[in-house]
């Protein structure tokens, strides 16, 4: 129900704001989506560009985004990448901790994340998966056993077998 009533907020079919929302104009059959799925499917497809490159980015790191792996994969500016958080945290797709910006972001329904992910074609997602994982070993580079199981999954989900299985027997060990 939040995400028809925000997509019916977003394409001004209601009128005002959280709480106390009014039609603006009488509501069609049609104009809500039959699942759940598709309504997200609706609201990410009309963010702008950048917005939907960050989500997209964000559905395949996946879990508590770190914002430097997130300006990596997105190929964002540090200041756009602020903005377009604060976008997407107004859109309710993610929620971000103001008081320990370097936490990252997260999704705040692990639905909109799953939705996200599997709108990307494919061989996108493989693509990216490379990127994250390359990204992590990176980020993670003084504490690597710590996060070796994760960054093993990224290169599984990369199509690098080699990668992967080096990684999981360092998560192993």
């Amino acid at each position: 129900i939040e995400e028809a009533v925000r997509l019916l907020a977003m394409n001004h079919t209601l009128m005002g704001k959280a709480g106390a929302y009014r039609l603006a104009h009488p509501l069609e059959q049609h104009e809500v989506p039959a699942t759940v799925e598709s309504v997200i499917a609706a609201r990410i497809e009309s963010l702008g560009e950048p917005a939907r490159r960050v989500l997209y980015a964000a559905s395949i790191i996946a879990g508590r985004v770190p914002t430097t792996v997130l300006r990596r994969v997105a190929e964002i500016s540090e200041r756009d990448l602020w903005r377009t958080l604060g976008e997407l945290q107004e859109s309710a797709f993610v929620h971000t901790d103001a008081w320990a910006p370097n936490t990252g972001c997260a999704f705040v329904h692990p639905l909109a994340q799953e939705v996200a992910y599997f709108s990307q074609p494919p061989q996108k997602r493989v693509s990216l998966h490379g990127v994250v994982a390359t990204a992590l070993e990176e980020e993670y580079a003084s504490n690597l056993g710590e996060h070796a199981s994760l960054i093993a999954y990224h290169w599984d989900a990369a199509n690098d077998r080699f990668k992967g299985d080096l990684w999981r027997r360092r998560a192993a060990r």
